[in-house]
């Protein structure tokens, strides 16, 4: 019986045209997701405070238990953004982005993906370009470090800082002190964890 033999550069091919090879950054990235702010640190602060009050170990597991099931079920709900990854290299935005992006939901814009991890992706919508690392927690959820401006929500922190404003603002309390004050940063760090959709096991 005689052997098919195939030289390096047809295995490749079929390979590609099989989609046989291992999973790129690109590949496990398509497709349609939902995040959040990771609110791990707050939830942190949170056990902190009990074990402050003079919580045992019990009540603080307790009550990182209780953070973590209720905070970030809030948090999908509260400051949760759709994200749509599209294979053609276009992306759409969705559910609270304008809150804590600065993107209105609804627009579309481009991503693009390093070919090797640990990845770096960019995000573009016209001029407001997110661009961090991305790291996998497992085939259906990632990771994602970036900036966004300063106005943009990336905790509970930020919205109860932001409610205040709100309200001192309404009230006439917010005065301007008259002094000049530093350059300040128009940027800040936020981790968002993505979870693709239909993997969200809802409480």
């Amino acid at each position: 019986m005689s052997r098919l033999c195939l030289s390096p550069q047809i295995s490749g091919l079929l390979v590609a045209v099989l989609g046989c090879g291992p999973a790129t950054p690109r590949s496990k990235l398509t497709g349609e997701w939902k995040g959040n702010p990771d609110i791990s640190g707050e939830i942190d602060k949170y056990v902190d405070q009990v074990k402050s009050k003079g919580g045992d170990e019990v009540q603080q597991n307790l009550a990182r238990g209780f953070g973590q099931t209720i905070g970030n079920f809030a948090a999908r709900q509260a400051l949760g953004v759709d994200l749509n990854l599209e294979s053609d290299g276009s992306v759409s935005i969705g559910g609270q982005s304008q809150a804590v992006l600065t993107v209105a939901p609804g627009q579309k814009g481009k991503w693009e993906v390093s070919d090797k991890e640990p990845a770096t992706m960019k995000i573009a919508f016209g001029d407001k370009i997110f661009e961090g690392k991305v790291t996998f927690r497992d085939e259906d959820a990632f990771f994602f470090q970036f900036e966004v401006p300063l106005e943009g929500l990336t905790g509970f922190t930020d919205v109860a800082v932001e409610a205040q404003k709100q309200h001192d603002r309404e009230s006439g309390k917010e005065k301007e002190d008259g002094t000049e004050s530093e350059p300040q940063p128009t940027t800040k760090p936020i981790t968002m964890l993505f979870r693709r959709k239909g993997a969200i096991r809802e409480m």
